[in-house]
């Protein structure tokens, strides 16, 4: 897999299932109606380990444009341990692929 596929499919999951809990509380019609910020909290944190779980091994699971802009802005955690041997990726690309993940259109 690819270092900007990861980032796109990791943080499409995490928004998908993140907002999905939500709207699963808010929504009248829904089951989980009415459930609660613990429902909420913990959907979250699901949607969060699912996406580290599925971009993490590949791409580090920033899963967030401005993760990458800290990250190589300030390159004191530059380390290609993080990277499996593969080379550093563009932060630009990396970054845009992280907001089209994100964006979900």
């Amino acid at each position: 897999m690819n270092i900007f596929f990861g980032e796109l499919l990791g943080t499409l999951l995490m928004i998908l299932l993140g907002n999905g809990v939500v709207a699963n509380v808010l929504l009248t019609q829904s089951k989980g109606f009415g459930g609660g910020w613990i429902v909420i909290s913990a959907g979250w944190g699901f949607a969060v380990g699912v996406a580290v779980y599925v971009a993490g091994w590949v791409s580090g699971a920033h899963l967030n444009p401005s993760g990458y802009n800290a990250y190589f802005r300030f390159s004191c955690l530059c380390d290609r341990t993080i990277y499996r041997g593969n080379a550093r990726p563009d932060p630009r690309l990396a970054g845009l692929f992280a907001t089209l993940g994100g964006d979900g259109k």
